[in-house]
């Protein structure tokens, strides 16, 4: 069967105009694409909510990171979705085999934990989960009530 050229095949078959059309409409509605300027990126490694004692509520997750910088020149946070390099998600992934922080604390698995500051992170970010919330959606939904920016990363090499 011949290579068929997905552009000429379209606009042939007029389904090009009503893709134009609305590309130039989403164009129009779209917010300006000038890349923003900051003064002040933030980078968090996820270890703020390790200063709560566990249980937290949505209010104390977002705080932990959101106050410290909320009003200050800071205008993006750049937030880690793993713990510091665990390649474990701070948030209910979708992802399959994906794992979410604590999964490999099961009893009988024979993983430690170095110090009370990781058992606090870990209980704070599965105390959200188990009452319905995406840490990561709080996080997202904090910084920008609070007017900053938030890139979402992901440690490597740590």
């Amino acid at each position: 069967m011949p290579k068929v050229d997905r552009r000429n095949f379209l606009t042939a078959a007029g389904g090009a105009a009503p893709l134009a059309a609305a590309s130039a409409a989403q164009q129009s509605a779209a917010p300006s694409m000038e890349p923003r300027r900051y003064r002040l990126i933030y980078n968090d490694d996820g270890g703020g909510p390790c200063v709560w004692e566990p249980p937290l509520t949505p209010r104390q997750f977002v705080d932990a990171t959101v106050a410290q910088i909320a009003g200050t020149r800071v205008d993006a946070l750049s937030w880690p979705i793993g713990m510091n390099g665990l390649y474990v998600m701070n948030y209910p992934t979708r992802v399959p085999g994906g794992e979410v922080v604590g999964d490999s604390l099961r009893e009988g698995a024979g993983v430690k934990l170095e110090s009370s500051w990781w058992w606090r992170n870990i209980r704070a970010i599965r105390g959200l989960i188990e009452q319905g919330h995406d840490p990561m959606k709080l996080m997202v939904d904090g910084a920008h009530e609070a007017g900053i920016d938030i890139w979402i990363h992901i440690r490597q090499n740590d």
